[in-house]
């Protein structure tokens, strides 16, 4: 059977309702492991289920561009190819795609 990562933000809501999806698959005999940047190890484990631990998303932008709407679209438009790849390096997605290959 397949080896599943779910990955969760860690939201209360979410997370519980993703149990109840991961335990049908549990029990065709999928293995669950969960990847989230919030630390809900305690209650993912509690379920029966893996865990790994992600490092916490940070989306903090400082930007020294005007407050205008105008500004601030022509900043997006201006450095458009560099969002790609910041955003890549802020969410951390390195890490996620290292351990969804393991």
């Amino acid at each position: 059977m397949a080896h599943i990562a779910l990955i969760v933000t860690g939201l209360t809501g979410r997370l519980h309702s993703s149990f109840k999806m991961a335990s049908k698959l549990k029990k065709e005999g999928h293995s669950i492991t969960y990847l989230c940047p919030q630390d809900v190890k305690k209650k993912v484990e509690t379920i029966g289920f893996d865990y790994v631990q992600l490092d916490p998303i940070n989306i903090e932008i400082k930007n020294a561009q005007s407050n205008s709407w105008f500004n601030r679209c022509q900043y997006h438009f201006n450095n458009y190819s560099k969002h790609y790849e910041t955003g890549k390096k802020l969410l951390g997605l390195n890490k996620y795609k290292n351990e969804l290959k393991k």
